[in-house]
């Protein structure tokens, strides 16, 4: 199972894992950011920051044995926190916005301008993006869709950068968006307590909420150990 794990996840960028939450620590957890969403503002997605008393949710069963599968048993390391919580509301459709997550500074990086940072060889440390599913989600839910394999592309262009790699603005510019757009596209749906583990490096966007509920989710990094070895797949850039 695992090597089937791997291989699926080599050639397409991610795997899905279900039931890889347990209801009752989702539960929990919902509690909690109903209370938060009770309090916010009108914004299309509240992001409630980090949870630790939720950093179990990562350490099921289903989702252990994943990690180990993808980046080798103990080239992980365990997080102390869930990242990234949110949720996101019913809002205006708008274009989507097609890119990878970025998570290394260069000399030219400004924390708050987005396209200043930069993808590299070493991906900042991460192995995995989590995409967690704490609600039910739906195509018109604010789901994530993916470009199946186009880490391939990415990882090819940063090959061909170097070891400095690229920013998020040079990787637009250079046409990920549009190298990309024929590959399939498959979308983050399913029921609460689903799970996608992408590989940093997979070309994405976050469709517009044009639903009729919020969604819950979490986006938490797993970040390799640093002894590890990397998850590889195309090239010598694809997160060594």
């Amino acid at each position: 199972m695992n090597s089937s794990l791997k291989d699926r996840f080599d050639e397409r960028g991610y795997v899905r894992i279900d039931d890889a939450l347990a209801p009752e620590g989702i539960a929990g957890l919902r509690r909690r950011m109903d209370g938060a969403l009770a309090a916010a503002g009108p914004h299309p997605v509240v992001k409630l920051g980090d949870d630790a008393e939720a950093a179990s949710l990562l350490a099921g069963p289903p989702l252990r044995a994943a990690f180990d599968a993808l980046l080798g048993p103990g080239g992980w390391i365990p997080p102390d926190v869930l990242e990234d919580v949110r949720i996101k509301r019913p809002a205006q459709d708008r274009p989507d916005w097609w890119h990878v997550d970025v998570f290394e500074r260069g000399p030219q990086t400004q924390d708050e301008d987005l396209m200043s940072w930069r993808a590299g060889p070493g991906c900042g440390g991460v192995g995995l993006l989590v995409l967690l599913l704490l609600s039910e989600v739906g195509p018109a839910d604010g789901a994530t869709a993916l470009r199946v394999g186009s880490h391939g592309a990415v990882a090819k262009r940063l090959d061909s950068a170097g070891d400095e790699g690229l920013s998020l603005g040079e990787l637009l510019d250079l046409g990920i968006d549009a190298e990309t757009a024929h590959l399939p596209v498959e979308l983050t749906t399913g029921p609460a307590g689903t799970a996608f583990l992408c590989h940093p490096l997979l070309v994405h966007t976050a469709l517009a909420h044009t639903g009729e509920r919020p969604s819950y989710w979490a986006l938490p990094p797993i970040r390799r150990a640093p002894s590890s070895q990397a998850v590889r797949t195309l090239g010598s850039s694809a997160c060594s």
